[in-house]
């Protein structure tokens, strides 16, 4: 079973007021409606407290102390009056401007002979001029915030046209690239004794702060020899690297500096050469191992010049020997090499 019940609300009072006034005068409540009356869709985020207490006067007049408290001050108004109605409509405007202003201790000149259609008009001005105000404060912050984007984008420009007039900048926004270091040329010493030069080439790819690169170097084809007192023998040396480089790079503005680990396979081959020597060409393949600095100066974002310096341990010494006529050279045991290459990013 269901039967429907009419649900009834109590107004919301705009003002926590205290009544107190002879038995002729308005009660509370009918205070709190002409507040509410002359507030319209007025609110206030703190209720502001009342106090007010009407009493008689020696020479038969009324009189009106109002105590009003807002958030952050307090203030105090004195209303004479020769009736409770009057009294009670200046009472509702001095609480409708409080709300208004949110400030108790301001002074507003008030009277209790006004009729209640000019506190009306009062309040409805009182309105107006909030509503003129809030107005203008709003269109002095859209002036302010016109300005302040006139200012960004002339900022801006000003940026793009350093921009265009100074070298481009690196982009490092990709995680990932790719990197050719070609050409380069290489200066080295060992595993084959004495300086020699070559031409170097290498590809990899960059992730963040990481390098990793495979390498090739084609070394200058060298000539050792020797002589058995009576006639000059040797043999002509052909040399190729190939290396593996694992880098970490620290970065400061446009230069890095890449200390790396590497990994590197040698061949060497030997034909030999001279009188009464039938040629023949013998080959030794082995692994060596070491460290080495990669050192980048980047013009732009896709180009950069790479200086390595790098030393490695090798881990065989093979001999070169002619049969029947005996050594003619013995590999280092160690190497060291310097790169000078112009790098490519995609």
């Amino acid at each position: 079973m269901s039967w429907p019940l009419r649900a009834g609300a109590e107004p919301n009072d705009l003002v926590s007021l205290d009544w107190s006034a002879p038995a002729e005068c308005p009660r509370v409540e009918e205070v709190q409606a002409r507040i509410r009356k002359l507030a319209g869709s007025l609110t206030s985020k703190a209720k502001p407290r009342a106090n007010a207490t009407i009493t008689r006067t020696e020479e038969g007049g009324l009189h009106l102390r109002l105590v009003m408290q807002s958030e952050n001050s307090t203030g105090e108004r004195n209303i004479d009056g020769k009736s409770c109605n009057d009294l009670a409509g200046a009472a509702a405007v001095a609480l409708v401007l409080l709300l208004q202003s949110g400030d108790a201790s301001a002074q507003t000149e008030l009277r209790a002979d006004v009729p209640l259609d000019d506190e009306a008009r009062r309040s409805e001005r009182a309105r107006a001029e909030q509503a003129r105000a809030e107005q203008a404060r709003a269109e002095q912050a859209r002036a302010e915030q016109a300005r302040a984007e006139q200012a960004k984008s002339a900022a801006g420009a000003d940026s793009q046209s350093a921009a265009a007039e100074a070298p481009a900048d690196v982009d490092d926004s990709r995680p990932r690239r790719f990197l050719v270091q070609l050409p380069g040329v290489a200066l080295g010493v060992g595993p084959v004794p004495g300086v020699s030069w070559g031409v170097a080439g290498a590809v990899g790819v960059s992730l963040e702060r990481w390098r990793l690169l495979a390498g090739a170097t084609l070394w200058r084809k060298r000539q050792a020899s020797a002589s058995d007192g009576f006639e000059q023998y040797g043999a002509d040396i052909s040399h190729v690297t190939g290396q593996l480089l694992a880098c970490r790079a620290v970065v400061v503005s446009r230069f890095e500096l890449a200390p790396c680990a590497t990994v590197s396979v040698q061949h060497v081959s030997a034909r030999g050469t001279g009188a009464h020597i039938a040629p023949r060409t013998a080959r030794a393949t082995w692994l060596a191992v070491g460290v080495a600095a990669q050192a980048r100066a980047r013009v732009s974002s896709w180009f950069s010049l790479a200086l390595g310096l790098g030393g490695e341990l090798e881990t065989a010494r093979p001999r070169l020997s002619l049969e029947s006529l005996g050594k003619v050279e013995q590999l280092l045991p160690v190497a060291a090499n310097f790169t000078l290459s112009t790098e490519w990013h995609f």
